[in-house]
């Protein structure tokens, strides 16, 4: 018996061999007429164009493309027959889009919600027995399979789903509304160092490390120690501050503000996050002996009964005013 699975015109090449009784070996063949092999029962749905690997929020270049097909992998089209004489392949087959989603860290957890979307799903029908995806997009970074199943619309014969290859969608760039910054502390001793954290997020909230989030000390007398968080998912930044804690600041209270940019652009950050700019304000340090000071209304001899004032003034060790310890003062 001879099978041939792929549609085409063959034709068959049959050779041999006869030995006379004189021992004389002669070489037999023949070759039949032409013949074609159509199309045999639709029985599966096939992604012929698999998707490529894309970037968040971006239309996949490569858009699957999917195809109904018999048993040996042949495209089925309207009226092919199957083996009872009945034409088959002309039914309207409404394809649905489910994906398998797999997180890769560091951009995606498992609790990362998984999003993609489409413009329309493929409708497939026996005239063509093919048709293809538009506008494809994923939004969650991850490694993905897209699975096609099907409703017939008319009716008819249900085929085997079909699962795509694995491709991998990387996150976009980092985005203003979507990165921020994590401040523990609005306050800072002056000539000490305190922190904030960075974080990186693209349009759809992926980690990402695509983007420069620039920082810069809008004004104060401090500095930060870096200037540019980029390459990584989050950082951590440390300011140091200053050494004064009396500057007149333009905006409040605040004795240094840092603004976070991308493209000069303040980062806003999602709700119950902070946004750019932050402020610290600058506090005094305890005082210190060699910058505190004690002057007398008067150094000379005082007669009894007679009262001397002494203004004392307490400052840190960079002379700023404070009040965080007591001064005594002995009278000897």
């Amino acid at each position: 018996i001879v099978s041939i699975d792929k549609l085409g015109q063959y034709t068959l090449l049959a050779t041999g061999s006869s030995v006379t009784t004189t021992g004389t070996q002669t070489l037999l063949s023949t070759t039949s007429s032409l013949f074609n092999i159509v199309a045999g029962t639709p029985v599966k749905l096939a992604i012929i164009n698999e998707p490529s690997n894309g970037m968040a929020g971006v239309a996949l270049a490569t858009q699957p493309y999917i195809q109904i097909q018999d048993a040996g992998g042949n495209p089925v089209t309207g009226g092919a027959a199957d083996g009872n004489g009945t034409v088959i392949g002309n039914e309207t087959i409404q394809i649905n889009t489910t994906v398998i989603f797999t997180p890769t860290p560091p951009y995606t957890t498992v609790s990362t919600p998984m999003m993609f979307s489409v413009n329309q799903n493929p409708i497939l029908t026996g005239v063509t027995g093919e048709a293809g995806y538009s506008g494809l997009t994923f939004y969650t970074a991850g490694i993905y399979q897209i699975v096609i199943d099907h409703n017939n619309i008319d009716g008819g014969p249900t085929f085997t789903n079909a699962t795509s290859a694995s491709f991998a969608i990387v996150p976009n760039t980092a985005n203003t509304t979507t990165s921020y910054v994590v401040q523990p502390t609005t306050t800072v001793t002056v000539g000490t160092a305190t922190n904030f954290d960075v974080f990186l997020r693209d349009a759809w909230n992926n980690r990402t490390t695509m983007g420069t989030i620039s920082a810069a000390l809008t004004y104060g007398d401090g500095n930060l120690s870096t200037t540019a968080i980029t390459g990584v998912t989050s950082a951590t930044v440390v300011y140091t501050a200053g050494t004064d804690a009396t500057i007149d600041p333009p905006v409040g209270a605040a004795d240094a503000q840092i603004n976070l940019t991308i493209g000069g652009v303040d980062i806003t950050g999602p709700l119950g996050t902070s946004s750019s700019p932050i402020f610290y304000d600058q506090l005094p340090d305890v005082p210190n002996a060699t910058t505190s000071t004690i002057v007398a209304s008067s150094t000379s001899a005082v007669v009894g009964g007679n009262a001397v004032a002494l203004t004392v003034s307490a400052r840190d060790l960079f002379g700023n005013p404070t009040t965080l310890a007591t001064i005594f003062v002995d009278v000897t």
